[in-house]
Formats: structure tokens, C-alpha cells, sequence
């Protein structure tokens, strides 16, 4: 399959995708047909049982035909492109079809001044057989968007045209293998006066063509089709096939033949639930049956669409812009109708970001997630060796289909839990999880419902003491931003189902980290209760009981401290902050807290004060005490990411900070997690320039030796 794509920052190019009959696609990110500075745009394509036809038009002010062979491995076999025609005036909305000896390219053609339909058969070896085009039609109105099938004897070509202010009439003729046009005036498929019937299609199966046409009376915008047999005989009156009707509105309709019957697929217009996919079967004796469409999905906008079959199901795929960039989804329907892939599935999208990392390990090695908005933001997962490979390909798909963010993840000792934001439709948001095995296997499906209290919970974090997780968040079901807990046990239970308010002091508490000394719990948090930001925690310990309730005062510095993080280093924890004490940006503060709350650095331990900020630290535990990592802008110029050790006696080993990853981008919210071999992966985000990102946020990973 072809489409335009603008994943390049102004200017639209032309790519492709192979996808096999199990629905696997085998281009995730594109074949890049066409690129480059001029505009490329209504990509078609056919297949001669060797290679692929790709033709599109390209042009600034006025466009030319231009075509590539693509071999079956996906590989572009012209470089450069073919011409099909160069002709005076502009060349557009490109058709192509194989008739077993020579494709035959067809094109609406202003060289005449007027727009008339050309083509021009092109061999399987890329000639251009006709180099001056054919007239295929010599329009007396504006003719547009021809389409074409070939049908073992002879082309059936269709177009709509204008012959007046408030009419559009859709017409047809055959063509034969060698470009002759076998019909002295064009069979009159919809034709009439003060009515639109536009965006034709057409499709051969079981020795006739089927043409589906949308038409926009003033009643209704139903969408409609005419068999034509091969000797050019319309075998259906009037107003044809009623094959989708809406009060509405229906549009753009595509034809194809599934080996049994045809499909016809379409855009619907809905006053309940904006626009969706719809489809319906047609026999060749015109019954359709499917008279209420199937509903295949969703999309944000008038869709693209084309349908194609391997003989046994149908493919039907759409362009959409639900999402956060315009995607290319795929959805297979069967000879009998059933949709086999739900709301569809992703065939190609401009490079998604994938954000907020987060990591854990089980010692032997590690897992990462986090936000991914190749569909709707979503939960991923990938699972990372001790060496540092990452195992899952694309990722793991943990929670999908809804709106979910902020992820956090820990191990317990035989299963990951992943904690998240996730938006409801009403836009509430909520607290929940799923528990993922060493294997891969997501555990919990649907997600774990950890906290749906009223208002907005957000921001979770998450950690285990081996027998049970903890997991705290923020929660403003009091009307202020609280921080509750809730413990969950291996089997994924929630023991809490009310959630344990961990603070609920004055002001603001927020942004909460959370680990475990394998007993007790200690959850920390910037605090507003003083008017600035501080640092406070409170342990909670094996049966979900606050130890103490009115928090422990981790830092007052002067202005504020923030964002704050911890691990057990083995004796005591050790929390990281960013803190603003000095007034000149954020610097990298440190404390140590022990089992029984007692803050061992009051002051606080600096990290890091160099000029300019340091922020989004990040603590995991190390053999030999505590790693900190966090973004760091000391160059000026962009954020990189900066570690340094700390013992469990509070010494920072590397005063200078050791640099774990500098570039020209920003690199930012850093998260780690260390093996028993006493090496950290460090997972992190910064705007991937390198193709194929073109420039959007990636989350990244970096082994690190401490």
C-alpha cells in the first residue's frame, strides 16, 4: 500500500508498505518511494505478479506523472523515477491497473486548457510505451479523478465530470490492453441534472465491474454502484445499488472483490460519533448484504481509503488523524463479514514519540516503559538484556487503545508491575496497572483499576517489598492535591481499594517517589504546606499503615525543592531533588533517610551546583550505595544526562558529575535501574533528528558501569 506523508516538515513524499496476509506489516516505518523538495501526492499502485507500480503526481505550481517499480522485497528499482508524462499544464489524481501485458496509467490533463483524461501503458521493465500520453477523453466539462480495472478483456475506466453549476455526473468507458478506447461516447453510469454524484470507484470480480459512486442529493448522501458488464452493458437502472444511505452524509467510497463477493468500503458521517469507517458486500447479482453497514472504525477525518484482498479476506485500510500525527491503519474484513482486527491496525505513522521512561530490574536484567502515541498514547514495554539488548522489538503493547501516561514499573521478585495515568473519556483520569511477567506476558487484561476515587488521580510511582507493591500518587478527591497510596499484592489484588491518604496537609502535595527497605515503605513528595515547595516523606509500612502522618520534614531549604526521588542503598535511603537554594537555577540536593525516619542530612548533600540548571534527578541502588542521574544544562547549549555515585555514608564520588550522554539534542527525565552485576541501564528522551524520526521525542537507553 502507498500514501502521502509529511513526516518531513513541509513537503509531502510518497511512501509505502508491504503487508502480509496475517496482518503483519513489514514495513513499520515506511518504504520511502518519493522524497525530497517538490511535493509528491495521490500515490496509486498495481502489481504485475513481479514487481509493483508505484505512480503519483509531483510538482509545485503544476504537477507531472512520475511512477517507481518496487520489487517484492520492497526495494525501489528506478532511481531516478519514471515519467510518465511531462506534459504542458499540470498532470493529476493518477490511476494505474495491469492487464497481464502492460500497465496502463491514467490521469486527468489540463495540456489542452480544459481537463481531459489521459494514459499511458508502461511495461513491466518501466518503458514508457506511450510518451506523448493517449487521449482517452476528450472532455467538453472538467473531468477528474479517473480510476480503472482491468477485466481480462478490457479496461473499464471511470470519471466524474461537471457539465453544469449544481450537477457532477460519473461516466465510463473501455480501454483495451493497448490504450484503444472501444466506446464512442462514454456509458452514462449516474448522469443527471442539479444533483452531485462524485469520488468514483471500480473493481472487477466474477466477469463485471462493479462502480461505487457517492451521490449528493439534496435528501440524503448515499453511496451507490452500477455493475457494468465487459461488453460496456449497465445492468443496474435508475439510481443503481443502494448500498449505504445516511441522513448524514457518506463519502468517498472504494470498490474491491474479495474473491467472492465485492466491498465496497466509505466514510460515514455521524452526529453522534463524528466519522466512521463503514463497509458492506455486494454479490455480482447486486444484492447487498450488508444492509446495515459494518462499522469498522473511527477516524478524525474524511479518509483515504483503499481495499484490496489475497482471495480470501479483504483489506481495507484508512488514513486517520485521531491520534496525535496522521496515521495509516489496516483492518482485515472476511468473505463472511466479521472484522477480524477490532478498530484496526497500525500499518504506518509518522514516527511516534515515546516518552517518560521508566526502568526496573530483576537483576538479570531489565524492563523499560513507557508513553507511546503511535495510536493514542499508550503504555509500552520492552524488555532489556543484562548486556543492554532490548528484546521486544517494538514493544510490548501493556495498555492500548485508551488514553494512558505517566508510567512507573517495579519488580517484586518473580513479576513486574507498571502503574500509569490513564484518561477516561470524560477525561477524568485515574490510577491504573498490569503486571508483566519475566517472559513478556502482560498479566492483567483489562488493566488493574488501582484508584477511580472521584477527581483526578495522576502521577504515580511504585515500589515492592517483596511481598506487596505500593503504589502513591496525586489525588484531588479532597479538592487540594493530596497523595494516596494503595498496596497491591503479587496476584495483582488491590488491598486498598479506598487508597491510604499518605498526606493530606495544607496546600499542594505532589510528584511522589516510593521505594522499600524490603520491609517498610518510604513514599516522598514536594510538599506546599510552608508556601514554597519542600521536601517531605512519610513511611508506611507492611499493613498499609501510615507511620507518620504528619510527614517528615526531608528539607526546608529557602525557595524551593522539587521533583524529588529515592532508592534504599542498602543501609538507609537515599532521596534526590532539584532545589533552587542558591537562586540560580536548579542544583541536585541529596539526604539520606533511615528505616526508622530519621533524616541524616538535614542540610542536605550538593550533588551538584554547577551553573546553570540540573534537574529531573533520578536514584537507583548500586553495589556499593546509590547512582543519581539527572539532566544536566551546565554547557549552555542543550540538556545532557549527568550520574554520580554516592556511598551509603553520603560521600558524592564524582564531584564533576560523569557524563553518561551529551548532544546536540535535549536530552531529559532520565530513569535507572541497576542488575546484580552492578551495571545501571539509564533510560532517557531527547528529539531524534536521525531517520526515521525526523526530530520527534524518543526514549532512549544507555548502559552504565558503576
Amino acid at each position: 500500500m502507498v500514501w502521502t506523508d509529511d513526516r518531513t516538515a513541509g513537503q509531502y513524499d510518497i511512501y509505502a508498505a508491504r503487508v502480509s496476509s496475517s496482518r503483519h506489516v513489514l514495513d513499520p516505518t515506511g518504504i520511502p518511494i518519493a522524497t525530497g523538495s517538490v511535493d509528491r501526492s495521490n500515490p496509486a499502485v498495481a502489481f504485475d505478479g513481479t514487481n509493483f507500480l508505484v505512480v503519483w503526481q509531483e510538482g509545485a505550481l503544476t504537477f507531472d506523472i512520475k511512477a517507481v517499480r518496487v520489487d517484492q522485497s520492497g526495494t525501489v528499482l528506478d532511481r531516478p523515477a519514471i515519467d510518465v508524462s511531462s506534459a504542458p499544464g499540470t498532470q493529476f489524481y493518477p490511476a494505474v491497473a495491469w492487464s497481464g501485458s502492460s500497465y496502463l496509467v491514467t490521469w486527468s490533463d489540463a495540456r489542452s486548457g480544459q481537463s481531459d483524461i489521459y494514459g499511458a501503458r508502461v511495461g513491466s521493465d518501466g518503458t514508457v510505451l506511450d510518451q506523448d500520453g493517449l487521449l482517452l477523453w476528450n472532455s467538453p466539462n472538467a473531468a477528474q479523478s479517473p480510476r480503472l480495472a482491468w477485466g481480462g478483456a478490457n479496461y473499464l475506466l471511470v470519471w466524474s465530470e461537471f457539465p453544469g453549476a449544481f450537477t457532477e455526473n460519473v461516466l465510463a468507458e473501455r480501454v483495451d490492453a493497448n490504450g484503444v478506447v472501444l466506446d464512442t461516447q462514454p456509458l452514462p453510469i449516474a448522469v443527471g441534472n442539479n444533483d452531485f454524484r462524485s469520488s468514483p470507484s471500480v473493481a472487477v470480480g466474477g466477469a463485471l465491474f462493479l462502480v461505487g459512486y457517492e451521490d449528493q442529493n439534496l435528501i440524503s448522501e448515499p453511496i451507490r454502484g452500477k455493475r457494468v458488464t465487459a461488453d460496456g452493458v449497465i445492468l443496474d437502472g435508475g439510481d443503481g445499488i443502494a448500498i449505504g444511505a445516511s441522513n448524514t452524509g457518506s463519502a468517498a467510497p472504494i470498490v474491491g472483490w474479495d474473491g467472492k463477493d465485492f466491498v465496497i468500503a466509505w466514510n460515514l458521517y455521524t452526529s453522534s460519533f463524528g466519522n466512521r469507517t463503514s463497509a458492506a458486500r455486494v454479490t455480482t447479482d447486486g444484492q447487498v448484504l450488508d444492509q446495515i453497514a459494518i462499522d469498522i472504525a473511527g477516524t478524525g477525518y474524511e479518509p483515504t481509503f483503499a481495499v484490496a484482498s489475497d482471495g480470501t479476506d479483504s483489506l481495507i485500510i484508512w488514513a486517520d488523524d485521531l491520534y496525535p500525527t496522521d496515521n495509516i491503519l489496516g483492518c482485515r474484513l472476511t468473505q463472511d463479514g466479521q472484522v477480524l482486527d477490532g478498530t484496526g491496525f497500525l500499518v504506518s505513522t509518522f514516527p511516534n514519540p515515546t516518552i517518560t521512561p521508566a526502568v526496573a530490574s530483576n537483576g538479570n536484567g531489565y524492563v523499560v516503559v513507557w508513553e507511546d502515541d503511535r495510536l493514542s498514547p499508550a503504555i509500552y514495554a520492552n524488555r532489556v538484556t543484562a548486556g543492554g539488548r532490548p528484546r521486544d522489538g517494538a514493544g510490548i503493547p501493556i495498555d492500548v487503545g485508551t488514553t494512558d501516561q505517566d508510567p512507573a514499573v517495579a519488580w517484586d521478585g518473580a513479576n513486574y508491575l507498571i502503574v500509569w495515568t490513564h484518561i477516561g473519556p470524560a477525561g477524568h483520569a485515574d490510577i491504573e496497572g498490569a503486571r508483566l511477567s519475566p517472559a513478556g506476558v502482560v498479566l492483567d487484561s483489562p488493566a488493574i483499576a488501582i484508584s477511580a476515587a472521584t477527581a483526578d488521580q495522576t502521577s504515580p510511582s511504585v515500589a515492592s517489598n517483596g511481598t506487596n507493591f505500593l503504589v502513591a500518587w496525586e489525588d484531588s478527591r479532597n479538592g487540594g492535591a493530596d497523595l494516596y497510596g494503595a498496596r497491591v499484592s503479587s496476584d495483582g489484588v488491590v488491598l486498598d481499594p479506598g487508597g491510604i491518604a499518605i498526606s493530606t496537609a495544607a496546600k499542594a502535595q505532589e510528584q511522589p517517589s516510593v521505594a522499600s527497605d524490603g520491609s517498610i515503605y518510604l513514599t516522598v513528595w514536594g510538599d506546599h504546606r510552608n508556601g514554597s515547595s519542600d521536601i517531605y516523606g512519610a513511611r508506611v509500612d507492611t499493613n498499609g499503615t501510615v507511620l507518620d502522618p504528619d510527614g517528615i520534614a526531608v528539607s526546608l531549604a529557602t525557595a524551593d525543592q522539587t521533583t524529588p526521588s529515592l532508592a534504599w542503598n542498602g543501609t538507609d535511603f537515599l532521596l534526590a531533588w532539584a532545589d533552587t537554594r542558591q537562586g540560580a537555577g536548579n542544583d541536585i540536593y541529596a539526604a539520606r533517610v533511615s528505616s526508622d525516619g530519621v533524616v541524616l542530612d538535614p542540610d542536605g548533600i550538593a550533588v551538584s551546583t554547577f551553573v546553570d540548571d540540573q534537574q529531573d534527578p533520578t536514584v537507583t541502588t548500586t553495589t556499593s550505595g546509590a547512582l543519581i542521574v539527572w539532566a544536566d544544562h551546565r554547557s549552555g547549549t542543550s540538556w545532557d544526562i549527568v550520574a554520580a555515585r554516592v556511598t551509603t555514608d553520603g560521600i558524592v564520588l564524582d564531584v564533576h558529575g560523569a557524563q553518561v550522554s551529551a548532544g546536540d539534542q535535549d536530552e531529559t527525565v532520565p530513569s535507572a535501574a541497576t542488575a546484580l552485576d552492578g551495571e545501571t541501564l539509564i533510560a532517557y528522551q531527547r528529539p531524534a533528528p536521525e531517520q526515521p524520526f525526523h526530530g520527534v521525542d524518543r526514549s532512549f537507553i544507555r548502559l552504565f558501569k558503576s
